[in-house]
């Protein structure tokens, strides 16, 4: 009689899993994790920390985020009579909870702030290797699914950073795995989970709502007559709770203003469309992906081709189509958004790196350890890949901390390092208002004031 594996061996691969992660954290993110945003993009990032200091000071709640900076980049038609940075924003749910924490400790460290993307991180990456050992991997090619998104080079620099689209992430790969148990059960109560999971995602950063049609079309497509129903109406409550969330933020922008885009950006013409596309892979090729992770893909994707007969009909199958249908609405986000992409490497991790993480995923979990020497050759591939991937993203990191001359955001957070306790020695007020000229960033040289104001830019 065949016994049942142990809770402690069954357990096992995910404490070993956690704490390769927790060894990689340690390693790499211990002398970042309390910096205040800099280098590459640090415009966009202290523009979401300074909504971790407009919860903390104004206490205006969740559903109404603020910044130090008093005049909004793109100003209502009618100002409001008092200012108060409010602002139009993608739900701050990590900011707020930041804000949270600092009042708790008493402390404003950007830590509180970087911590909370990173455990949102871990627990994306935790879900994804959850998903490989679900979907029948073999322990090395789970590792090595889990290590190829952690060690994409823009992944890693931006996995404790400020980002929005960093929590987002790690929301929906939860999202997938309970998709991935729905097609496998059927129960309508895990399609429930995964909805509610991607639409929460997708109110923290709207690209990530593609995943919920893509979910939701593969499910109704694999339901019996008894489910579709209720996936369809499960499927139309998210998008009506997006929905009623975009209203509120339009309220916000049409009374407040915003100090963030929100409008679609594409190519005037096919000529300058192609032009777009070329500039952001000859910018980015190698920061969205080392080599190796292009030739893991390409060996996914032969894989999938390999062992296409096995996956039909299988809740594999339906996490494909979904990854899929998510991989071309991404495409279809790459054409309204084509203008952002040559400058701002993180809308690739917002619309490509999923699906392409999941097609990835779904192709190494195909061939099985099943004799000693396929587990030897899967071992060896895990840790030498791993390690190239990881020289890769380390060297990429280096690179992205490194002040360059052009780099005026850095050049303007040493310029204001330590303004508080100056002004504070001049007799300024902590509720001044200040004028920054030739600020060059919304809100860093406030930030560093810790004081509210206007900047000329």
């Amino acid at each position: 009689m065949l016994k049942s594996p142990s809770f402690q061996s069954r357990s096992l691969p995910y404490i070993i899993t956690f704490l390769l992660l927790m060894f990689w954290v340690a390693m790499v993110y211990r002398s970042s994790l309390n910096s205040f945003p800099s280098h590459v993009h640090a415009w966009t990032q202290s523009d979401r920390y300074a909504l971790t200091i407009g919860y903390l000071d104004n206490g205006f709640g969740l559903f109404k985020p603020s910044t130090p900076n008093l005049w909004p980049k793109y100003p209502p038609e009618i100002m409001p009579e008092k200012l108060e940075g409010i602002t139009k924003a993608d739900l701050p749910l990590t900011e707020f909870i930041s804000a949270k924490l600092m009042l708790l400790t008493g402390s404003r460290q950007p830590v509180f702030h970087r911590g909370l993307n990173l455990v949102f991180s871990l627990f994306g990456l935790m879900m994804l290797f959850s998903l490989l050992l679900r979907m029948g991997a073999a322990l090395p090619m789970a590792w090595l699914a889990v290590s190829f998104a952690l060690l994409s080079p823009v992944y890693a620099y931006y996995l404790d950073g400020f980002i929005p689209g960093i929590p987002a992430m790690g929301i929906t790969l939860a999202a997938y795995y309970f998709f991935y148990r729905y097609s496998e059960t059927g129960k309508t109560s895990l399609f429930a989970i995964s909805i509610g999971l991607v639409t929460l995602a997708a109110l923290i950063r709207p690209p990530v709502l593609m995943a919920l049609p893509a979910m939701a079309l593969v499910s109704a497509f694999i339901s019996g007559r008894k489910n579709v129903g209720k996936v369809l109406l499960i499927s139309i409550v998210g998008l009506t709770i997006f929905g009623l969330y975009q209203l509120h933020n339009h309220h916000l922008a049409a009374t407040y203003g915003s100090l963030f885009i929100s409008r679609l950006m594409p190519a005037e013409s096919f000529a300058e469309f192609w032009e777009l596309m070329r500039l952001s892979i000859g910018n980015w090729k190698l920061e969205y992906f080392s080599y190796v992770h292009y030739l893991l893909m390409i060996f996914a994707v032969l894989l999938l081709l390999i062992f296409r007969r096995t996956l039909t009909n299988t809740p594999r199958f339906a996490l494909l189509i979904a990854a899929l249908l998510h991989l071309a609405a991404a495409t279809a986000y790459f054409v309204v958004m084509a203008k952002q992409f040559p400058d701002h490497d993180y809308y690739f991790l917002e619309s490509f790196f999923l699906p392409l993480v999941l097609l990835t995923a779904v192709g190494l979990s195909l061939p099985q350890a099943n004799n000693m020497f396929r587990k030897l050759m899967f071992g060896l591939a895990f840790v030498l890949t791993t390690w190239l991937m990881a020289d890769a993203a380390l060297a990429s990191r280096e690179k992205r901390y490194t002040t360059q001359p052009w780099d005026m955001t850095e050049t303007t957070r040493r310029l204001f390092d330590g303004s508080a306790g100056w002004l504070d020695e001049k007799g300024i007020a902590r509720d001044a208002k200040v004028l920054v000229f030739d600020s060059y960033t919304t809100n860093v040289p406030l930030l560093l004031m810790e004081r509210k104001g206007f900047t000329v830019i």
